[in-house]
């Protein structure tokens, strides 16, 4: 009935190995949220580039990044590039830790059903 939803839970016949679940977990949820991360950090990484290009005091950032004298900040668009990247970097990091996991654990191999 919900084998399209729950594919791992749908087609289990028995007992089976941590390798093996290790290997379902990791690519039936793991990656594809790993995926989705990196493309919304990409996607803020670009929005703040072209933030950047827009504003008129991009030029003048580092002088007048903290506070104008109406208490407002006058770029955030160096921010969100900073934050983008670190975005990128933790998804990347994510996936090369969940790498070496699956190494370590010896479930890189697909292991058919």
């Amino acid at each position: 009935m919900f084998s399209w939803i729950f594919p791992i839970i749908a087609y289990a016949d028995g007992p089976i190995s941590v390798k093996l679940l290790v290997f379902r977990i990791s690519y039936y949820i793991l990656n594809p949220l790993i995926k989705a991360g990196f493309v919304v950090a990409f996607v803020y990484f670009i929005w703040g580039i072209i933030e950047y290009l827009r504003d008129k005091n991009a030029g003048r950032i580092w002088e007048t990044s903290v506070f104008d004298k109406d208490g407002k900040t006058t770029s955030k668009a160096g921010d969100q590039i900073v934050y983008g990247l670190l975005g990128l970097f933790i998804m990347v990091s994510a996936f090369g830790i969940l790498s070496w996991v699956k190494t370590l654990i010896g479930s890189t191999v697909v292991i058919p059903n």
